[in-house]
C-alpha cells in the first residue's frame, strides 16, 4: 500500500511538473478568466526596467496647499495607464508611493520627452453628442457640445431606487444645466429612429460610458444606466471625477536605463545562475551520493516551478527579484542538506535506509519549516514597507523571495520526500547504505562496536 501511494505520488509529481513546464515554454498563452500571459522577452517572463531597458519617471500630484484625496489618486493611475497604452507599451508598471506620488516605470521606452509629454497632460473630459449611423452604433461620429468636465458640479455612483442596480449618478452646473437640456432634448427625438443618438462622456479622447437618453434632462440631473456591478460604478463614476477635478501632477525625477546595461545584467545573472546550480549539483551528488541526485532532480523542478508561476501571476522580474530568487534556492538547497544530515544520523545507529528516511525527514521538517516561517515574516515586512517607497527593488526582492520560499517548502514536502522514499524502497538501492551517505563505514563501525559491548 505504502509502495503504491509513492508511484501515486511520483504520478503526481510528474504531472505538476510537466504542466509547470508547459505554461513556462511556451511563449504566450490564455488562462480562462485570468487572460493573457506571456511576454516577448525569454521565456515569456516579464522582465522589469532594469533588466529591459526603458524610462523611469516620478510624480507628485496635487500641491502642498491641496493633498489630493485616495479616489483622485485611482482616477490619476487609470488616466496615465489609458495614456501608456497609446504608447504599445508592453509591461508598463505604475506605483503608488505613499499618498501622493507614483512611479512609472516603461519598459522599452527609451524617448523619455515623448513619455512626459504624453503623461504631464492633464486629464479632459467632454460631454460629446455620438451620430449614430446604424441601431448597434457601431459606426458613428461624435460632435463637440461645448460641455466638459468643468460643467459638471459631481459624479458618483448610486444605487436606483426602482431596480436595484448600480448606476453613474451626475449633476452640471446650474450654468450648463439650460445648454445640457439642449442637448438631451435633441438626442431624445432620435430615440424612435432607426439609429438613435447617443450621449458620450470622453475622456483624454476615450470614451469611458454612451447610452441613448430615455428622456430629457431638464434640471441638469441625471443618471446612466448600464447593467454595472457596484465596483463598474465606481470605477466609472472615478474617472468621470479625474476629469471632472484634474489633478495637476509634478515631474520629480526621470531616467533612462539603456537596453543594453539591462541585457549584460540578465546575461551576468543567468550565468552566475546557472555556474552556482551546476556546482550545488556536483557538490550534493558527490558527498549525498543517491539523495545528492535526488535533491538535483528536485531542485530543477523547483526552478521550473518558480519561474512558471513568476509568469503566471505575472511577476515583473527585476535584477533584485533575481537575487530574492537566487537566494531562496539557496534555501531550497538547505531543506535537502538538512533532511541528508537527518538521514545520516539515522544510518548511522544502524537504521534501514527506509525508516532513516522518513525519521530523518520527521525530524528535520521542524527546524525547514521555522526557520521558512521566519524568512515569510521578514519577506511580507519588507514588501508592505518596500511598496510605499520609492525603492521598487525592495518589493521585487521581497516578492521573488516569498514566492521562492513557499515552492521551497512545497518541494520539500511533495517532490524531495517521495524521491527520498522511492529510492529507498527500490530493490537495487534499499541495501546499499553506501548509496545515501558518505559515512556508510562508520556507521559499520558504530554497529560492530555496540554488538561487541
Amino acid at each position: 500500500m505504502l509502495r503504491q501511494l509513492r508511484w501515486k505520488s511520483l504520478l503526481a509529481i510528474i504531472v505538476i511538473v510537466g504542466l509547470a513546464s508547459s505554461a513556462l515554454f511556451v511563449p504566450n498563452y490564455r488562462i480562462p478568466f485570468i487572460g493573457e500571459r506571456g511576454a516577448g522577452d525569454i521565456l515569456g517572463l516579464r522582465l522589469g526596467l532594469d533588466l529591459a531597458g526603458g524610462t523611469q519617471l516620478v510624480y507628485q500630484a496635487g500641491s502642498d496647499d491641496l493633498a489630493p484625496t485616495d479616489e483622485q489618486m485611482e482616477g490619476l493611475v487609470g488616466t496615465i495607464t489609458r495614456r501608456i497604452d497609446r504608447l504599445g507599451v508592453a509591461e508598463p508598471s505604475i506605483q503608488r508611493l505613499g499618498d501622493d506620488r507614483l512611479l512609472i516605470q516603461l519598459p522599452g521606452v527609451e524617448d523619455v520627452q515623448q513619455a512626459k509629454d504624453l503623461i504631464g497632460q492633464t486629464a479632459q473630459l467632454e460631454i460629446v453628442e455620438r451620430v449614430c449611423s446604424d441601431i448597434a452604433c457601431q459606426n458613428y461620429e461624435d460632435i463637440a457640445t461645448g460641455l466638459s468636465g468643468a460643467d459638471m458640479e459631481r459624479a458618483s455612483p448610486v444605487q436606483d431606487q426602482t431596480t436595484g442596480q448600480s448606476v453613474l449618478s451626475f449633476e452640471l452646473k446650474r450654468s450648463a444645466a439650460q445648454q445640457f437640456a439642449i442637448l438631451t432634448q435633441r438626442i431624445f427625438s432620435t430615440l424612435s429612429t432607426e439609429s438613435p443618438d447617443q450621449l458620450a462622456f470622453v475622456l483624454d479622447g476615450e470614451a469611458l460610458v454612451a447610452a441613448v437618453v430615455r428622456s430629457p434632462i431638464l434640471a441638469g440631473l441625471g443618471q446612466i444606466e448600464g447593467n454595472f456591478t457596484p465596483e463598474e460604478a465606481r470605477q466609472l463614476a472615478i474617472q468621470v471625477e479625474s476629469g471632472r477635478l484634474p489633478v495637476d501632477i509634478t515631474e520629480l525625477s526621470s531616467s533612462l536605463v539603456a537596453a543594453s546595461l539591462g541585457a549584460q545584467s540578465l546575461e551576468n545573472a543567468l550565468a552566475a545562475g546557472g555556474v552556482g546550480l551546476i556546482l550545488v549539483f556536483f557538490f550534493m551528488a558527490a558527498y549525498y551520493r543517491v539523495s545528492g541526485l535526488v535533491a538535483g532532480i528536485a531542485l530543477v523542478a523547483y526552478i521550473i516551478l518558480v519561474l512558471a508561476v513568476f509568469k503566471l501571476i505575472p511577476v515583473t522580474l527585476t535584477l533584485a527579484g533575481l537575487a530574492g530568487f537566487i537566494l531562496s534556492l539557496g534555501m531550497a538547497v538547505d531543506a535537502n542538506i538538512l533532511i541528508f544530515e537527518r538521514v545520516k544520523e539515522e544510518l548511522q545507529v544502524g537504521r534501514t535506509v527506509q525508516l532513516a528516511m522518513q525519521t530523518g525527514f520527521n525530524r528535520a521538517w521542524p527546524s525547514i519549516r521555522d526557520g521558512n516561517v521566519s524568512t515569510i515574516l521578514i519577506a511580507l515586512v519588507l514588501f508592505f514597507f518596500g511598496s510605499g517607497s520609492a525603492n521598487s527593488a525592495v518589493t521585487g526582492f521581497a516578492v521573488s523571495l516569498l514566492i521562492g520560499v513557499l515552492l521551497s517548502m512545497f518541494t520539500a514536502i511533495l517532490i524531495s520526500r517521495n524521491l527520498l522514499g522511492i529510492a529507498a524502497a527500490t530493490p537495487g538501492l534499499r541495501r546499499a547504505v553506501r548509496l545515501f551517505t558518505p559515512d556508510a563505514g562508520r556507521r559499520r563501525g558504530a554497529a560492530q562496536a555496540g554488538r561487541g559491548g
